[in-house]
């Protein structure tokens, strides 16, 4: 799909959904060097998002108090681990396997994060823990894999940095 269709359908629909982002995000990281009417197809969606006729969906209208939890008992547990034990763990690989064995608790607003936290305290507390003690254990018993790359956040999240991400490339590609 083209940048041209991308920002057609999303002036069109009046709004760009995350996928449509991500695949404008595709095109231009994969293309060396973008045309000038790409460039302005890009100006011409940001001024749209930007005037009100485009609404952007943001990625997280959503939070999971679960991950904060075992974030925290991860910390919490890791940091004793180290006193005790005296080597480290990769934190992102335990809290992700913790993680992958509980219940997902979604809030929307703060008084909603407030109840998921309340709640997993008295409903998940002794279950993250032991959740977060045996992905230390088993993260602690296996040999580091060579060559992996952590996720971070996506190159030029959004549309901003998007923009932010091709002006280089822009002032390149001017005729002056």
């Amino acid at each position: 799909m083209s940048i041209h269709r991308i920002v057609e359908e999303a002036i069109t629909r009046g709004y760009l959904v995350p996928e449509a982002e991500a695949r404008l995000n595709r095109i231009v990281d994969r293309s060396p060097a973008l045309e000038v009417e790409e460039y302005e197809e890009i100006v011409r969606l940001r001024r749209a998002i930007a005037d009100g006729g485009v609404l952007v969906f943001s990625r997280k209208h959503f939070y999971n108090v679960m991950e904060e939890l075992v974030e925290a008992e991860a910390l919490a547990q890791a940091a004793v681990l180290e006193k005790t034990a005296g080597s480290g763990v990769d934190l992102g690989d335990v809290v992700a396997r913790a993680l992958n064995r509980l219940p997902p608790l979604y809030a929307t607003t703060r008084e909603g994060a407030e109840f998921q936290r309340v709640r997993a305290r008295e409903e998940f507390g002794g279950t993250i823990a032991a959740q977060v003690e045996e992905a230390l254990g088993r993260t602690r018993s296996q040999a580091p894999v060579p060559g992996r790359e952590p996720l971070g956040p996506p190159a030029g999240a959004g549309i901003p940095g998007l923009l932010e991400s091709l002006a280089h490339r822009w002032t390149a590609a001017l005729p002056y």
